[in-house]
């Protein structure tokens, strides 16, 4: 049933009883149908508003139904984290890197933006999450980093539009990197609060990990992630997945500060 004072506004009755008001237009020699609301919840005057609204943007070269039909199939925030984490993430980078990447979204991404468009994701948005991460500065700007990658690989895969990422030009937060050695003094008392825990039967795998990293220079994970396939008790060696990743001359740096022997297998490190 078409309006004989505004053209191009209707209304749909379904076989069903159901009536919806409609704007009918044509965009590029095509017909075009854009749903405005169900009778009952629109009365005839607001639909008759609402179609003349519709069809005022159509005459100013929007095409509202092709709008709909793209908000109906564009990604979520969700959506787009979930492949970036699963093609991206997951197939080239490092277990650990997909692990820090993943705990980033799940727990300051999804919880306040998962459900949101991802094209309707604003600089805005993203920099008041920034900002609220301030007590934190490294989390949020990583998580920054992660973000701008996330937009990135969904460009390249055409899920979301150029020009669309949030990331852009949001101004990090100073971090301050402090690190400091221990002195020979400072050793030897941790030596002897070891061997004191020790001799009160109070040894534990911590007391086996500090030892490793001061022994070894190996990275934090590297030593928790060990497994006991990758410890070589003859050659006095551990080696896993993750210390193969390094340089012998990464070995040499760490580990000869502390006059640590650095073995000529790459992979493998001196524990002994």
């Amino acid at each position: 049933m078409w309006d004989s004072a505004l053209k191009g506004f209707g209304l749909r009755v379904e076989t069903s009883g159901a009536k919806t008001f409609l704007v009918r237009y044509r965009m590029a020699g095509r017909k075009r149908f854009v749903a405005i609301g169900r009778l009952g919840q629109l009365t005839p005057e607001q639909a008759r508003g609402l179609a003349q609204e519709t069809l005022a943007s159509v005459r100013h070269g929007r095409d509202p139904a092709d709008e709909r039909r793209k908000e109906k199939v564009a990604i979520s925030v969700s959506e787009l984290a979930a492949r970036f984490l699963d093609e991206h993430v997951g197939a080239k980078r490092k277990e650990s890197t997909a692990i820090h990447y993943r705990r980033l979204i799940d727990c300051y991404l999804l919880p306040k933006h998962g459900g949101r468009k991802a094209y309707d994701f604003a600089r805005a948005d993203l920099a008041r999450l920034h900002l609220s991460l301030r007590d934190r500065p490294y989390q949020a700007n990583r998580l920054l980093a992660v973000v701008a990658s996330m937009y990135s690989s969904g460009k390249r895969h055409v899920l979301v539009p150029e020009g669309s990422s949030p990331a852009a030009r949001i101004e990090r937060f100073p971090e301050t990197r402090r690190e400091r050695f221990l002195s020979t003094e400072e050793l030897a008392r941790l030596g002897a609060a070891f061997r004191q825990f020790e001799s009160d039967g109070r040894f534990g795998p911590g007391i086996a990990v500090v030892r490793l990293l001061l022994f070894t220079g190996a990275r934090l994970r590297e030593i928790l992630h060990l497994h006991w396939e990758h410890v070589d008790m003859e050659r006095g060696v551990v080696a896993s997945a993750r210390l193969e990743d390094r340089t012998k001359g990464d070995y040499a740096q760490c580990a000869g500060a502390r006059g640590v022997a650095v073995p000529g297998t790459s992979g493998a490190i001196c524990c002994s």
